[in-house]
C-alpha cells in the first residue's frame, strides 16, 4: 500500500514537472514571438526611413534640375542680350559709314561744281 501512494506521488511529480516544462515552453515561444513583433516593426521602421531618404532624394534632385533650368534660362536672356548690342553696334557702325560716305561724296559734288567753275572760267 506505501508503495502505490509513492508511485501516484511520481506520477503527481511527473506530471507537475511537465506542466512546468510546458509552461516554460509556452514563455519562450511568446519571447520569440515579441522578438518577432520587434523586428518587423524594425523593419516597418526602416522601409519607412528608405522611402523618405528616397523621397528627399527625388526632391533635392527635382530642385537641382530646376536650378539648373534656372541658370541655362539666365544665360539664354544673356546671349540675346549679347546679341542685341551686336545687332545695335553693326547697325551703328554701318550708319556712320553710310554717312561718311555720303559726306565724301558731298564733297566729290563739291570738288566738281568747283572744277567745273574753273572750266568755265577758262572756256
Amino acid at each position: 500500500m506505501p508503495q502505490r501512494i509513492l508511485q501516484h506521488r511520481s506520477i503527481g511529480q511527473i506530471a507537475q514537472q511537465q506542466q512546468g516544462q510546458i509552461e516554460q515552453e509556452q514563455r519562450k515561444i511568446m519571447e520569440q514571438q515579441q522578438q518577432i513583433a520587434k523586428q518587423q516593426q524594425q523593419f516597418t521602421q526602416q522601409q519607412e526611413q528608405i522611402a523618405l531618404e528616397q523621397q528627399q532624394e527625388h526632391i533635392t534632385k527635382q530642385q537641382q534640375i530646376s536650378q539648373q533650368l534656372e541658370q541655362i534660362r539666365q544665360q539664354q536672356q544673356k546671349i540675346v542680350h549679347q546679341q542685341q548690342q551686336i545687332a545695335q553696334q553693326q547697325i551703328t557702325e554701318q550708319y556712320q559709314h553710310i554717312v561718311q560716305q555720303q559726306q565724301q561724296i558731298a564733297q566729290q559734288q563739291q570738288e566738281n561744281a568747283q572744277n567745273q567753275q574753273k572750266i568755265a572760267k577758262q572756256q
